[in-house]
C-alpha cells in the first residue's frame, strides 16, 4: 500500500497518455518498414504496478457482491438459492460474510427442437451427439451459450456462411411440478427482403483473389483503383495479383490456401488457411474476406498478404556464464525470409566466443607450477548456414500428404573451431531433416541424414597422458559420426489460456550402421582395431530418450510443474564408447540444480583426480525427476521451490570410475537428490532465472555421510547458483 501511494494516480495517468500516443508513432512507422514494434519501460509504471491499492469498505459494493452471486447462482440452474450478507467491524477493519444456500437445482427433462428450415434441421439433429444440453443436467446458461456457438460453428463449416447464433433461442416450460423443466431450442429463419422469412443459404466460392504483397497504407490512399491497377495471373482456380513483378512462386501460397473455387463456405478451412499463411513466414498480416454476390448463393474471396521485410541482418553481443566459467561472445546474422522466392527461410551466421575455462595444467598437483594465462584461454569461432524450405525435398511428390500437413525440409552446415591451453580441435556438421505438425498436437522431426567430423588438431602432452588411462580418452581423438534421428512432440499448450498441459518428447537415433555395411568388406583398420572411412574412425550406436513434463495450473498466481526423463545410448559393433557429445550428462540450470553441469555421477563414483576442476562426467544412461513449484510475488518477480532427483550411469563397468555401472538391484541407491529456490524476473522479452540448490543426498559421499543436512558442514561444495535464461522444463 506504501509503494502503491508513492505515485500520483492523476499525474500518472496523464504521463502514460502521452508516452502512449509517442509510441503509437514511433510503432506506426516501424510497422509500415516492416520492423517489429517497440516497448518501452518506465519506472513509475512499473512501481505503480507492484504496488497494491487499499481495498476501502464499501456497503453499496458488498450488496452488488451478494447480488453477483445469486446471478451466478441463477445461471447455474439454481433459481431458487439465497444469498445472506453481514459485516462486523474490528480495529479499523470490515469482516465480510456470505451465506449461501443453493437449494434444489432445476434440472432439464426434456429437449425438443424447432427449427423452421428442414434442410437446416438435418445438419443441426446430425450433431446432437456431443451437446452440451442433454436430459438431467442442470438449466445452465453457460452450458446454453455453448451450444448456440457449437451449432454456429458446425453450420458455417457447412456453407451456411451468414448464419448467426442470434438466431437461436430457447424456450423453457417451468411449470412441471418439482424442479424439472422441458426445454424446445428453436432456430429461426432470416428475414426475407420482401414479407416473411426465408430459409437460410449455403454459399458457395465463386472466385479467389490473392493480393500476393498488399500495402494497407496505399489501400487507403488509393482506394478502388489500388487493386484494378495490379498486375495478375490466373492458376489453378485461383488470380494472383501483384504490383510489378510476382514477389512469390505461387505454388507456395497455394499450398496454404485449405478451400477451392466452388466448394461450399467452411470456416474450418478457412482458420487453418490462417494458420498455414502465418507458417509460410513471409507474411506479417493476412486477411481473408469474404464478400456476398448480390442475388446469388455465391461468395467472392480476396486474401490480403502484407509481406515482411525479406532482408534483415542482427548483430549481437552477449556475456556467457557456463558452469562458472566467464565469457563473452558475439554473433552476427544474416536472414532471407524467400532466398528462391519459394518462401525459403535462409540463414547465415558468423559466431566467434572466449571463455575463460579451467584446464588440467591449471590445477597444483604436489609441487608442481601452475602456469598462467590470459583471462580468456579458450576461443571458439565458425560460420553456420541453414535453409528451411516449405516442401518436403523427395524424388517423388507427396501431394495428399503435404496438402495435409505442410511438412518443410531443413538443411544446415556448420563449422566450429576450438582452441584451449589443452587442444586445438574443429567440429563439421552437416545435416538434412523434414518436420511436420500432424493431428492432435504432435509433431515429428526425421533427418535421415547427419554427419559430424571432429578433427583434433592438436593435444598438449600433459593433458594427453593423464587421461591415456581414463574414459576421457575416447572423446579426444577424430570421430565420424553419420547418424540418423527420429523425434515426435506432443504439447496440448495453449498461449491463449492459462491451463494445465503436457508436453511429451521422445526420440531414436542410430548411427554408423549404414557405414558398417558398406564398410564390412573392407580392411580399412585403425591401430585401435576400428574401421575407419578417410582413416577416421567412425560411431556405432543406438540411443532412445524420453521427456515428460506436466504443467499444472492451480490458478492464475500458482503453478507446479513436474518432469520426468529417461535416456538410454548403446555403443556396439565399431565404438567401445558413446561419443563424447552424445552421452548423458547430469547437473546445470536446466538439471539437478545442487551440482555444477558434468559434475554429478556416473553413480557413486567421485572424482578426485586433477581433472575434478573441469567437470566433463557423462555417461550411456540417465534417469531425472524434477517437481517444482511457481508462485507469483509482485508484478515482474516470480518465486520457486524445487526438488530434483536422479543420476547417470555407465551400461559397462569402468575401472578409472568404480560405483559408476548401472545395476538394476541397486541404482535406487545411486539417486542424487537436490532442493532449493529459485527467483524469476519477467522483463517481458525474457524470463531472467536465478536458482539455489543444495544437496540433500549425494551418492559420492561414503554411506552414512550422504544425507547432507546435519553429517555435514555447510560449505562451498554443498551448493550451487544457477543463472539462465527461461524457465528449466
Amino acid at each position: 500500500m506504501y509503494i502503491y501511494n508513492l505515485i500520483d494516480p492523476v499525474k500518472e495517468a496523464q504521463r502514460q497518455e502521452e508516452r502512449k500516443a509517442k509510441l503509437d508513432e514511433i510503432n506506426r512507422e516501424r510497422r509500415w518498414e516492416g520492423k517489429p514494434p517497440k516497448d518501452k519501460f518506465y519506472f513509475t509504471e512499473w512501481l505503480q504496478n507492484i504496488g497494491e491499492e487499499p481495498v476501502i469498505y464499501d456497503e453499496y459494493l458488498a450488496t452488488k457482491t451478494a447480488r453477483q452471486f445469486s446471478l451466478y447462482l441463477r445461471n447455474k440452474g439454481y433459481y431458487s438459492a439465497q444469498v445472506e450478507d453481514s459485516v462486523y467491524f474490528k480495529r479499523k477493519k470490515a469482516y465480510l460474510i456470505y451465506k449461501i444456500y443453493p437449494k434444489k437445482p432445476y434440472k432439464i427433462r426434456k429437449v425438443e427442437y424447432n427449427i423452421e428450415d428442414k434442410k437446416l434441421r438435418d445438419f443441426v439433429l446430425l450433431d446432437t451427439s456431443d451437446s452440451y444440453i442433454k436430459r438431467g443436467n442442470n438449466l445452465d446458461v453457460d452450458l446454453l451459450q455453448k451450444e448456440r456457438e457449437k451449432i454456429t460453428y458446425h453450420l458455417k463449416k457447412n456453407g451456411y456462411y451468414a448464419f448467426m447464433k442470434e438466431y437461436i433461442d430457447y424456450q423453457v416450460d417451468t411449470s412441471i411440478a418439482g424442479s424439472a423443466v422441458d426445454l424446445i431450442l428453436r432456430i429461426k429463419n432470416p428475414q426475407s427482403s420482401g414479407y416473411g422469412n426465408e430459409n437460410h443459404k449455403q454459399y458457395y466460392i465463386a472466385d479467389i483473389k490473392a493480393i500476393l504483397n498488399y500495402d494497407p497504407k496505399k489501400a487507403i490512399q488509393q482506394r478502388d483503383i489500388y487493386i484494378s491497377g495490379m498486375y495478375s495471373i490466373d492458376r489453378d482456380g485461383i488470380t494472383y495479383m501483384f504490383d510489378d513483378q510476382l514477389p512469390v512462386k505461387t505454388d507456395v501460397v497455394a499450398r496454404a490456401i485449405d478451400f477451392k473455387k466452388g466448394e461450399l463456405y467452411n470456416i474450418h478451412k478457412v482458420e487453418r488457411t490462417y494458420k498455414y499463411l502465418n507458417n509460410i513466414g513471409l507474411y506479417k498480416l493476412s486477411n481473408i474476406i469474404f464478400s456476398p454476390i448480390e442475388g446469388s448463393d455465391s461468395l467472392s474471396c480476396q486474401i490480403h498478404l502484407t509481406p515482411f521485410l525479406k532482408q534483415s541482418t542482427i548483430t549481437e553481443v552477449e556475456g556467457t556464464n557456463t558452469s562458472g566459467n566467464l565469457g563473452v561472445a558475439a554473433n552476427w546474422k544474416y536472414v532471407h525470409k524467400s532466398l528462391f522466392k519459394g518462401a525459403e527461410y535462409f540463414e547465415m551466421k558468423f559466431k566467434g566466443a572466449m571463455q575463460k575455462q579451467t584446464t588440467i595444467s591449471e590445477v597444483s598437483v604436489g609441487d608442481e607450477v601452475v602456469p598462467e594465462y590470459l583471462p580468456f584461454n579458450t576461443v571458439e569461432i565458425g560460420p553456420e548456414s541453414s535453409i528451411r524450405f516449405p516442401k518436403m525435398l523427395l524424388p517423388f511428390k507427396l501431394k495428399k500428404f503435404t496438402k495435409a500437413y505442410h511438412p518443410k525440409t531443413t538443411i544446415s552446415t556448420a563449422y566450429n573451431f576450438q582452441h584451449r591451453p589443452d587442444y586445438t580441435r574443429t567440429i563439421a556438421n552437416a545435416k538434412m531433416g523434414y518436420f511436420w505438425s500432424g493431428k492432435r498436437n504432435i509433431t515429428y522431426f526425421v533427418t535421415p541424414v547427419e554427419l559430424n567430423f571432429i578433427k583434433l588438431t592438436k593435444i598438449d602432452p600433459e593433458f594427453e597422458e593423464r587421461i591415456n588411462d581414463s574414459y576421457l580418452r575416447f572423446s579426444y581423438k577424430d570421430q565420424m559420426i553419420t547418424s540418423l534421428n527420429y523425434t515426435m512432440v506432443f504439447s496440448n499448450q495453449s498461449l491463449k489460456k492459462s491451463k494445465s498441459f503436457i508436453y511429451f518428447k521422445a526420440g531414436l537415433e542410430s548411427a554408423g550402421n549404414l557405414l558398417d555395411a558398406v564398410n564390412s568388406s573392407n580392411d580399412n583398420l585403425s591401430v585401435t582395431g576400428s574401421n575407419t572411412i578417410f582413416d577416421v574412425a567412425y560411431a556405432q550406436y543406438m540411443k532412445f530418450d524420453i521427456d515428460f513434463n506436466y504443467h499444472a495450473v492451480l490458478n492464475p498466481e500458482n503453478k507446479i510443474v513436474y518432469r520426468n526423463f529417461i535416456g538410454v545410448g548403446y555403443p556396439y559393433g565399431n565404438s567401445d564408447a558413446m561419443p563424447f557429445v552424445k552421452q548423458y550428462f547430469c547437473g546445470g540450470a536446466n538439471s539437478i540444480r545442487a551440482w555444477p553441469v558434468r559434475s554429478l555421477g556416473p553413480g557413486t563414483f567421485k572424482d578426485t583426480s586433477s581433472i575434478s576442476r573441469y567437470p566433463i562426467q557423462s555417461a550411456d544412461m540417465k534417469l531425472e525427476a524434477n517437481i517444482e513449484y511457481r508462485f507469483d510475488v509482485i508484478a515482474m518477480l516470480e518465486g520457486a521451490f524445487f526438488v530434483d532427483v536422479g543420476n547417470i550411469w555407465s551400461l559397462n563397468s569402468e575401472s578409472d570410475r568404480p560405483g559408476g555401472a548401472f545395476s538394476f538391484s541397486s541404482f535406487y541407491k545411486d539417486i542424487a537428490v537436490g532442493a532449493g529456490m529459485g527467483a524469476r524476473f519477467d522483463l517481458d522479452f525474457f524470463i531472467l532465472r536465478l536458482d539455489f540448490g543444495y544437496k540433500i543426498l549425494d551418492p559420492s559421499q561414503p554411506e552414512g555421510e550422504r544425507i547432507g543436512p546435519g553429517n555435514r558442514p555447510f560449505s562451498n561444495d554443498q551448493y550451487s547458483w544457477n543463472l539462465a535464461i527461461g524457465y528449466p522444463f
